[in-house]
C-alpha cells in the first residue's frame, strides 16, 4: 500500500510538473505570435545572413555554457566530454528559458546530472555554486564593458568596468578556495548555527559528527588549481560575449546598424539584469522593457527597436528552447535505456547464479 501510494504520489508531482512547463511554453507562444502579428514591426526587411551569423554566435554561447563546468567538474577528478557537456549547456539552457524560476531549476538539473556521472554531492554542488558565480561576474563583464564604449576615447572606462567584473570572479574564487582550505571550521559553524534554530534536534541526529567528517572529505578531494580558475571564468565571458554578439546582429538584421556598441551594451545589459524581477519564465515582459528603453533612449524608433528585439528572442529563447528539449529528451530516453540494460544484466546475473546453485 505503502508502495501504491508513492508511486501515485510520484505521478502526480510528475504531471504538476509538465503541466507548469506545458503553461509556461504556451504563454511564451502567445507572447511571440502576438510580437509577429503587429504590423508595425521591421521584419519585412529581415536579413537572413546576419541571423544566420546570430544563430551561429547564439550556438557558441550555448556550448560555452555546458563547457563552464568541465574546468570546474575536472578539479574534483570528475572527466566530462566535450559531447556531454554540450548537451547538457543545450538542455540547461532551454529549462533556463521556459520553465518558471529556470536558473534554480536549471542548476537542479545539472546537479543531477553530474551526480548521475558519478560526482559527489559536495562536487556537484560547488560547480554549480561557483559557476553561477563566475557567471555573473561574466556578464558584469561583458555588459559593463560594452555599454562604457561609446566612442574610442572611452577604451579607459571599459577597462575599469571590467576590472571590477573581473575583482568580483576574484572575490568569487578566493571565497570558494577558502570554504576549501578551512571547510571543516566553516561546517561546524553552521551546525552550531543550526542547533539555535527550531527542529534542531532533529537535524541533529542526520548531521552526525560522520556525516560532516565524510562532507569534509568530499571537499578535500577538490583540487582547483588557477588555470582552471581562468578557464572557468573565460569560458564564462565568452558564453556571455557570444549572446551579446547575437544581440547586435539581431539588431543588424532589422536594419538597426547605426546603433552605437555603447547604447547596445546599455540595453543589453538593462534588459537582461532584470529577469530575476519577472515570475515568467525568461524574463518575459521585463526582458523587453528594459531593452526597449536602452534602444529608444539611443535614438531608435520603437518598432524598429521591438522588431531586433523580438528577432534576438527569437533566437536566443526561442530556437535555444526548441533544440534544448530535443537535447534534453534524448538524453533523458539513453539514460532510461542504459537503465533498462543494466537492470536486464543484474536479473540475467542473478538468474545464472541461482542456475548455477
Amino acid at each position: 500500500m505503502v508502495t501504491a501510494t508513492a508511486r501515485h504520489s510520484a505521478r502526480g508531482h510528475t504531471a504538476a510538473k509538465w503541466t507548469v512547463v506545458a503553461a509556461a511554453v504556451l504563454l511564451e507562444v502567445v507572447i511571440v505570435i502576438v510580437w509577429l502579428g503587429r504590423s508595425d514591426l521591421a521584419f519585412g526587411e529581415l536579413r537572413w545572413s546576419w541571423i544566420a551569423v546570430a544563430v551561429g554566435a547564439e550556438a557558441a554561447s550555448v556550448l560555452a555554457l555546458g563547457a563552464l563546468y568541465r574546468p570546474l567538474l575536472r578539479a574534483g577528478g570528475l572527466p566530462m566530454t566535450r559531447r556531454r557537456s554540450a548537451a547538457l549547456g543545450a538542455a540547461a539552457s532551454a529549462i533556463t528559458a521556459t520553465v518558471p524560476g529556470g536558473p534554480a531549476v536549471a542548476s537542479g538539473y545539472l546537479f543531477r546530472e553530474f551526480r548521475r556521472a558519478g560526482g559527489s554531492s559536495v562536487l556537484s554542488g560547488w560547480s554549480v555554486g561557483v559557476a553561477a558565480a563566475l557567471s555573473v561576474a561574466g556578464f558584469g563583464v561583458v555588459a559593463g564593458s560594452a555599454a562604457t564604449m561609446e566612442s574610442a576615447d572611452s577604451w579607459g572606462s571599459a577597462m575599469s568596468t571590467a576590472a571590477v567584473g573581473l575583482a568580483v570572479a576574484v572575490g568569487a574564487i578566493g571565497l570558494a578556495t577558502l570554504v576549501l582550505r578551512h571547510v571543516k571550521p566553516v561546517l561546524r559553524l553552521l551546525q552550531a548555527v543550526c542547533r539555535h534554530l527550531p527542529g534542531a534536534a532533529r537535524r541533529e541526529k542526520r548531521c552526525a559528527t560522520k556525516d560532516i567528517d565524510s562532507t569534509v572529505a568530499q571537499f578535500t578531494a577538490i583540487h582547483p588549481r588557477w588555470r582552471h580558475w581562468l578557464l572557468a571564468f573565460a569560458i564564462a565571458v565568452l558564453a556571455w560575449g557570444a549572446d551579446f554578439a547575437c544581440f547586435v546582429l539581431s539588431l543588424h538584421a532589422v536594419g538597426i546598424g547605426g546603433v552605437g556598441l555603447g547604447a547596445a551594451g546599455a540595453a543589453y545589459g538593462a534588459g537582461l539584469a532584470t529577469t530575476s524581477l519577472s515570475v515568467l519564465p525568461g524574463g518575459l515582459g521585463t526582458v523587453e522593457t528594459g531593452m526597449m528603453i536602452g534602444l529608444t533612449q539611443a535614438g531608435i524608433s520603437g518598432s524598429r527597436a521591438l522588431s531586433g528585439i523580438v528577432a534576438y528572442r527569437l533566437v536566443a529563447y526561442v530556437l535555444v528552447a526548441g533544440v534544448g528539449w530535443a537535447v534534453w529528451a534524448a538524453l533523458r530516453r539513453g539514460r532510461r535505456a542504459a537503465d533498462g540494460q543494466r537492470s536486464m544484466h543484474h536479473r540475467r546475473a542473478a538468474t545464472s547464479t541461482v542456475q548455477r546453485a
